[in-house]
């Protein structure tokens, strides 16, 4: 791979706000075609993603010169503490994603072991071919098409249209890059005339612990993805209680890690690139955890957070709702209430006992009083907060 040289970056009269939007933007897309890269052996994919890791890099350093520019007093300066420390952390997620972006460029040989990390977690991403209808769509006709998706990217004629708007048109032979659940990107893809294809491992004549090693990868990759969701609640909304939850996964996925460690060094159904593939894997996953951690830690140390933080997450591509289960969906599972047929994807339940529940089966059950926390694959609109509440969820600010 070659060396990317480092550009020197000149200070621009930029919003902060803006800044850090486009960061959290960026580190998704990133996180979004890391995975797809090494799922489907796409080094040009790997080398966008490097692309896109500077271009974070770049407007970290744009941020942190602003927020330097911006503290006049020392109340000022703590302000701007909590946002470099956002910055800081989302730039770690940005160095993680291009990590295992690197394993599709130097490692072809072991990313079959990757495939069930990434197959095995509540989000996919995944390659599908537009083949039908033969009229052209648009990326918002798409993303609900029958279920609510993200469309995070469009292949056309070897062009890469990253982060598509939602009036951008979708052509009959594009190759769309979809991120959702399973269920969601299988029937979106029926829709559009294609089948999703992708890479799978069979764990059958594999040893004990070649088969713990490739499952704990899913679990690893799942905490991560919760651990960075809770931690943007967390910042948003000062919540104290998930902000002790993203802790206590860090310091479970630590504790992961090592035993994970051990348990790939004894299994002898995978080979040495396949091992070292899966280490970069982890690595990465944990370096994720880790930086949702140091967001959380701003809740808790007290340290004032402004108010263009909880701005940039209602403007970002992604945006977490907190909820609360009300009568109508009471003794109801989360299958039952059909949220993801609107775009809401459940990443915890906290159940009014107070225990939090990360990534819930579909056949957890709700009570009223029980909070939820959703993410949404498309705008916070009116709309979208009427059909949540209807079907029992109250919204809370």
């Amino acid at each position: 791979m070659p060396v990317i040289k480092p550009q020197r970056i000149e200070y621009k009269p930029l919003p902060v706000r803006s800044l850090l939007r486009e960061i959290k933007n960026t580190v998704s897309l990133t996180l979004d075609l890391a995975y797809y890269s090494v799922l489907y052996a796409d080094k040009m994919m790997a080398y966008r993603v490097m692309k896109l890791e500077n271009e974070i890099d770049a407007k970290w350093a744009l941020t942190v010169m602003q927020t330097m520019m911006a503290a006049r007093t020392p109340e000022d300066s703590e302000s701007m503490l909590s946002i470099v420390r956002i910055a800081n952390a989302l730039d770690d997620v940005s160095d993680a994603a291009g990590d295992i972006a690197y394993i599709a460029i130097e490692m072809y040989e072991g990313l079959r072991a990757l495939a069930p990390a990434i197959l095995g977690s509540e989000e996919w991403v995944a390659r599908v071919k537009v083949r039908k209808p033969t009229s052209p769509l648009t990326v918002a006709q798409v993303s609900t098409y029958p279920r609510h998706a993200d469309v995070v990217a469009i292949v056309r004629n070897q062009t890469v249209i990253i982060d598509p708007p939602l009036d951008q048109e979708v052509r009959p032979g594009d190759e769309l890059i979809l991120r959702g659940t399973e269920e969601a990107l299988r029937l979106i893809a029926e829709e559009l005339g294609d089948t999703i294809q992708v890479p799978s491992l069979s764990m059958e004549g594999l040893d004990e612990a070649s088969r713990k090693s490739l499952g704990r990868a899913s679990w690893m990759k799942n905490m991560a993805d919760v651990a960075l969701d809770l931690a943007f609640h967390a910042v948003v909304y000062n919540d104290k209680g998930s902000a002790l939850e993203v802790l206590e996964l860090e310091e479970e996925a630590d504790s992961k890690y090592l035993s994970l460690m051990r348990l790939l060094s004894e299994a002898r159904s995978l080979t040495a690139n396949e091992k070292i593939a899966l280490t970069v894997m982890f690595t990465s996953l944990e370096k994720i955890t880790d930086a949702a951690a140091q967001m959380a830690s701003l809740v808790l140390s007290e340290i004032p957070i402004p108010e263009i933080v909880q701005m940039v997450e209602e403007e970002s591509n992604e945006v977490i709702v907190k909820t609360l289960v009300e009568e109508g969906l009471d003794g109801k599972t989360i299958e039952e209430a059909k949220l993801d047929d609107i775009g809401a994807h459940v990443v915890a339940v906290k159940t009014r006992e107070g225990n939090w529940i990360p990534l819930p089966p579909p056949n957890t059950v709700l009570h009223r009083g029980d909070m939820v926390l959703l993410k949404l694959y498309t705008e916070k609109d009116e709309s979208l907060m009427q059909a949540l509440e209807e079907r029992g969820l109250q919204i809370l600010e």
